[in-house]
């Protein structure tokens, strides 16, 4: 294993979108029929991205073989986009927030320690 950062990272990430998916008997009662389908959709989607990152992250930590800047920043980019909302409009307390953060910021870590 060439860069442990990485491996935290995924599976930081990998933890905030299981985390994330435990609310998800929340979101089905918010509405009926089509529309608490669709919010469930939309529930979904974020865990399914955050795990593509993991396994991207993951990969990357075994492999020995380092992501190039841009990879990275765009994989980082993923949980930011949720994390940076998350903390400023619905609760800036909130732990799924910081896990996302965290996991961003260890991936960058890895990218720039081990370059």
């Amino acid at each position: 294993m060439r860069s442990p950062f990485f491996l935290l990272a995924g599976l930081l990430l990998l933890a905030t979108a299981i985390f994330h998916l435990t609310g998800l008997s929340m979101v089905g009662g918010w509405m009926e029929g089509v529309q608490g389908r669709t919010i469930t959709a939309l529930w979904i989607a974020p865990a399914i991205g955050w795990m593509a990152v993991s396994a991207f992250w993951t990969y990357h930590a075994f492999s020995g073989e380092t992501p190039s800047w841009s990879a990275t920043l765009v994989t980082a980019a993923i949980p930011l986009a949720v994390a940076i909302p998350l903390a400023t409009y619905v609760a800036p307390t909130h732990p799924g927030g910081y896990m996302l953060i965290a996991a961003s910021t260890l991936a960058l870590v890895a990218k720039k320690r081990f370059s």
